[in-house]
């Protein structure tokens, strides 16, 4: 099976993958951060927890070349969720209390791990199967499968551990969480042609496309962008740890930044994957991390009311949902072909960098000084970054990235 031979997977279908990462991240992000900081955690702790786990996008790299090398991108797929659901079902089991951060952080970021590795399987199996003129469209589908399922779980987590308890709450979850799993029993291996060399030749075209990837103008300027704070948003990682200042009981925030986040982050992935095609994807990420930064503008004028955090936070997940549908889009643009889970390794690795060190670092700005300043902070230092790179792009796009036809040079300036 090869890139756009209309076998595996097509966009719509990719909605049901994204259970594994989403939930994992749904109760780091939702549900984790309420009941931490009604515990006596501090902002800041809970934002290096959630960076910590966040921080396990990066740290895949190292262990990810082993699926190009090794095994079948199924298997990968299937075994990330079963490690996954057994992690986040503990913890969830784990009592939140400040000296358990340690574990908790530990227990998060194993977590976060196992999800990443499956994912990088995910989004080779798409470079692989995927047509490449419907790449924006299945970057649609996929990053609005993983916001919903990030919303509507980490809001049912919050609500079912203040109504059932862990117990019921670790056993659902951890379910739902195999679903990939399930979902790879229906799907054909597809061919990789580097499969057929020894160790050596595969390790040399592991190499080969890494160093394809960074030698272009073009796919150079995007591995930078991705380490700034564009469209990381960061502040929504804290929603829930700081939702009291708004007055926000435990059911409005389980509701907003849960099944609210969920549809709101989806609608706006499918409304970017309608049009995400028609234009050059640098431009629509660098626009969507503006509309986010209008979004942090709009929470930090309104008034802090429980009506208000439920407005501002849901139109802010609305933004989130263009800003990490554009980054998906041009991620699995740059992945291509080859060794697509290296590559995808190395550019989710590198996307990934601001979503670990942004929540740690507005956590800090919040007990330093507070939610205000935490979110000018956000607000100038991602300007800062839209405005540098909108001033130093490279040439608008050409059809596609050097990347995406494997190691076949093409010159961009």
């Amino acid at each position: 099976m090869t890139q756009g031979d209309g076998a595996g997977f097509t966009p719509p279908w990719l909605f049901m993958l994204c259970s594994t990462k989403g939930l994992q991240l749904g109760v780091v992000t939702v549900a984790f951060p309420y009941v931490a900081a009604r515990q006596g955690l501090s902002i800041a702790a809970i934002g290096s927890v959630i960076g910590l786990a966040a921080f396990a996008a990066t740290v895949k790299i190292i262990a990810t070349p082993l699926v190009d090398l090794a095994g079948s991108m199924r298997g990968w797929v299937a075994g990330g969720a079963l490690a996954t659901a057994i992690l986040t079902a503990a913890l969830l089991l784990v009592p939140v209390r400040p000296e358990s951060t340690v574990l908790i952080a530990a227990i998060a970021f194993a977590g976060a791990l196992a999800a990443e590795i499956g994912t990088i399987a995910i989004y080779g199996l798409i470079a692989l199967t995927v047509d490449p003129r419907r790449l924006g469209a299945a970057a649609s589908y996929l990053q609005g499968g993983f916001l919903v399922c990030q919303g509507l779980g980490g809001g049912f987590a919050l609500w079912s551990l203040t109504h059932w308890g862990a117990g019921v709450t670790a056993a659902i979850i951890g379910l739902i969480e195999l679903l990939p799993a399930v979902a790879m029993l229906g799907m054909a291996e597809p061919h990789r042609q580097h499969l057929s060399q020894s160790l050596g030749g595969r390790l040399a075209a592991i190499g080969g496309d890494l160093i394809d990837l960074a030698r272009h103008v073009r796919s150079r300027y995007v591995l930078i962008m991705f380490a700034t704070p564009i469209g990381a948003g960061g502040a929504s990682y804290l929603w829930s740890g700081v939702a009291s200042e708004w007055g926000a009981s435990a059911d409005l925030v389980s509701l907003v930044t849960g099944t609210g986040a969920a549809i709101s982050s989806a609608v706006a992935a499918l409304l970017y994957g309608a049009v995400a095609d028609r234009f050059d994807r640098i431009d629509s990420y660098l626009v969507a991390g503006a509309l986010l930064v209008g979004g942090a503008l709009f929470v930090l004028l309104m008034p802090r009311t429980p009506w208000a955090f439920a407005v501002t936070t849901t139109t802010y997940a609305f933004l989130i949902g263009f800003a990490y549908t554009a980054f998906a889009a041009l991620q699995c643009e740059a992945i291509g072909t080859g060794t697509a889970a290296s590559k995808g390794a190395v550019l989710s690795a590198i996307g990934n960098l601001s979503v670990a060190y942004m929540p740690a670092l507005l956590g800090l700005l919040h007990d330093r000084g507070s939610t205000t300043i935490m979110l000018w902070g956000e607000i100038v230092l991602t300007s800062a970054f839209i405005i540098g790179f909108a001033l130093f792009r490279p040439r608008r796009r050409a059809p596609t990235l050097p990347a995406e036809r494997g190691t076949q040079t093409e010159a961009t300036g």
